[in-house]
This record gives C-alpha cells, sequence and structure tokens, in this order.
C-alpha cells in the first residue's frame, strides 16, 4: 500500500476516534459532585467525550452560557428554566441532579450572623439576606418559608452574593443572614461567623426538584447520543460516590476549593439521575403564587424524552 494512502488511513482513524468536545457550566457545589467525578475518574473520556466544566456564580450565567452557545449543558434550576421559558428560552432537563429531603444533619439553609440576636423568620424584617440570585431557588424557597411564618416577604432585603463569598460578607456584616449551601454552608457554621435557627425547607414535598441538568431543545434533539454517553458517565459517577467515599470527597475539594476539614462532614445526597414532569409541579405552583410566571405550563414539557 502506498505511503501517502496510509498516511491518509491513519488520519481517518484518528479523526473518528476523537473525543467529542461537550461543555457544561456548573455551580461549584455539592449537588454538582458526580460529574466533577466523573471527569476526575474518566468516565466521560471512556466514553469519548472531552468534557470541560465551566464553573458559574449564579444561575443568569448559567443560562446565559447556553443560549450564546458557550455551554452545551449547564446545571440550572426550576425558577430559572421557567422563567426563561417565559422569555422564550427552550430548555429542556436532560437528567436530574439532586431532589428534596436534603440529607442529614444539613447542608444548606438560612445562617444568621453571629451577635445579629436573630432567632425566628419574624427577625428578618428589616435585615438583609443574602441570596445566590434574584428569584431564584434560595429566594423563592425562603420566600415562601417567610410566607408560612407569617413574615411579609417585601419586608426583606435581599442581596445577590456568590456562595464563596457569603462568609466574608456575613462576617464583616454587610447582611445579617445567607442561604448558603455545602460545602460553605459547614465551613461558616464551623468558623463561628454564622449559626443555623430554623428549616426553611421543613415543609417542602419529598420528590421536589433541587437542581438538574438542562440543554436548550433544539440541540438536545440533535445530540441524543450525545446525551446517552453523559447520562451514563454521570450515573457511573453516581455509583462510584456510594463505593468509593474518599475519591467522591476528594473530587468535591478540588472543584470547590474548600479545606479537606469542611468535606470530611459535607453530607452527600442521595444522587439520582431519574426524574418525572410530576416532580416540576410544585415549582411551576409556587412560582405562579409568588407571581413569577404567567404561562400555566404542562410540567412534562420540561422533561427530554430520550
Amino acid at each position: 500500500m502506498r505511503p501517502v494512502l496510509l498516511a491518509l488511513l491513519g488520519l481517518l482513524a484518528a479523526a473518528t476516534t476523537r473525543a467529542e468536545p461537550l461543555r457544561i457550566t456548573v455551580i461549584p457545589i455539592v449537588d454538582t459532585l458526580p460529574v466533577f467525578l466523573a471527569v476526575d475518574a474518566g468516565l466521560f473520556a471512556k466514553r469519548n467525550l472531552e468534557v470541560t466544566l465551566i464553573p458559574a456564580a449564579n444561575q443568569t450565567i448559567v443560562i446565559g452560557s447556553l443560549v450564546s452557545q458557550s455551554a452545551e449543558i449547564g446545571n440550572s434550576i426550576a425558577p430559572s428554566v421557567l422563567q426563561a421559558r417565559e422569555a422564550g428560552i427552550d430548555t429542556v432537563i436532560v437528567a436530574n441532579a439532586a431532589t428534596l429531603p436534603y440529607p442529614l444533619p444539613m447542608h444548606v439553609g438560612v445562617l444568621a450572623r453571629t451577635g445579629s440576636g436573630i432567632k425566628s423568620a419574624a427577625d428578618l424584617v428589616g435585615r438583609k439576606i443574602a441570596v445566590l440570585g434574584t428569584n431564584g431557588y434560595h429566594m423563592v424557597l425562603t420566600k415562601r418559608w417567610l410566607e408560612e411564618k407569617g413574615v411579609d416577604a417585601s419586608r426583606v432585603n435581599w442581596a445577590e452574593v456568590g456562595f464563596a463569598q457569603m462568609g466574608d460578607v456575613l462576617r464583616a456584616g454587610q447582611v445579617d443572614a445567607v442561604v448558603s449551601i455545602d460545602p460553605f454552608y459547614n465551613r461558616i457554621i464551623d468558623s463561628g461567623v454564622g449559626y443555623s435557627f430554623d428549616n426553611f425547607v421543613a415543609t417542602v414535598p419529598d420528590g421536589a426538584l433541587i437542581d438538574f441538568y438542562v440543554a436548550e431543545r433544539g440541540w438536545a434533539n440533535a445530540h441524543r447520543d450525545t446525551l446517552k454517553r453523559f447520562y451514563d458517565a454521570v450515573a457511573e459517577a453516581e455509583t462510584l460516590i456510594k463505593t468509593d467515599d474518599a475519591a467522591a470527597r476528594a473530587s468535591l475539594a478540588k472543584w470547590t476549593r474548600q479545606p479537606a476539614d469542611v468535606i470530611a462532614h459535607t453530607s452527600l445526597p442521595d444522587f439520582s439521575m431519574k426524574l418525572t414532569g410530576s416532580q416540576m409541579k410544585f415549582w411551576i405552583d409556587l412560582m405562579h403564587h409568588q407571581g413569577l410566571i404567567a404561562e400555566n405550563y404542562d410540567p412534562d414539557s420540561f422533561i427530554f424524552k430520550p
């Protein structure tokens, strides 16, 4: 066989085995641990996916990355997906990340600043609470909790702050409370900067979605095989989390950049990628109640059908 032909065949073989690039925008928290571990353990690579993780500070960046086509998949939440749909951005949930109930001991909630004197929801009137994003997951649930406690949420002040900065703004007295999640939640408590005083999700029904992975509908329909390989890699990572706790926590420490002692007692969710449209109904009803969406959406319309 001629050398030129052999070279061409070699190039063709290399092209057919080249890994497919896949960019995923993630919020660096415990809920996205399976994706972190799938990267570190080579579970994407073995399925011929070259995954790049893009850390994001909030959900505006996550949804924006899909719209701008700077990422194909994003780790998102129901409030963001519902409000995006209202704005004409059609995203679909391609896999679940975590659902309620949260594992015990709690790793997420409202933390008051040490010395603030806050003992109940009523004490937050006139105070400032830091949340990751305006009308995002934590703000919507905190407003629900305040209403349950008889507190008018409009009498509370809100500030957008990234999870990694919440301990600092709390320490500086720039806010009176924060809504945080591990590994940042327990670090705030352990440092003595803040304390927990109530369970803000005590009455949220089990099975309600916490967060999940989304893609634009058009891209998802055109890349079904890619999504299957993504799904299978993350599902394998979820199994690995249960069998290799050390590897899981090392991956979490790497991607969240938190100290080993904080990571050591971070509560890990019971991860499952499965979900149904009915799990979105809680959010659709709640967002309607708070006046954040106008349409009465079919919950099943948000679930990607492989």
